[in-house]
């Protein structure tokens, strides 16, 4: 080989070994850069996580809580069941107690107005002969 090919190929060589360095630099800064998305990805599952975590112990705080008023409405709904169904026994026996009441009040009254009618009457004749 003669000189002037061999100082093309050196030439050529030359730059192949620039393009070489150019192109592992820009490898090694897409390595960097993959590194760094890689991390951001891992710190992005991490706040997934976390999150998931909350709503997660958020609703089972808010299933309890919810299952403990659901207790209590349904306590409350059985006394103020057993409230009224005494209630409505109790206005029962009241209505009962007072239609009987009335009854005796009504038999007392026809007791009463009966001699006052006799009287009445009595006392109309005996002025109709005192006159």
């Amino acid at each position: 080989m003669d000189d002037d090919t061999k100082s093309r190929f050196d030439a050529v060589e030359g730059r192949l070994d620039g393009i070489e360095g150019k192109l592992d630099g820009l490898i090694a800064a897409l390595d960097r850069r993959f590194a760094s998305v890689d991390a951001r990805f891992t710190n992005i599952d991490g706040r997934f996580d976390s999150l998931a975590k909350l709503i997660e112990d958020n609703s089972d705080s808010l299933q309890r809580e919810m299952a403990t008023h659901v207790d209590r409405l349904e306590a409350a709904m059985g006394r103020n069941t057993k409230v009224l169904a005494g209630g409505s026994k109790t206005v029962a026996a009241l209505t009962q107690w007072a239609d009987k009441r009335d009854q005796l009040d009504r038999k007392r009254d026809q007791e009463i107005r009966d001699p006052r009618a006799r009287i009445q009457k009595l006392e109309r004749g005996s002025k109709r002969r005192a006159s």
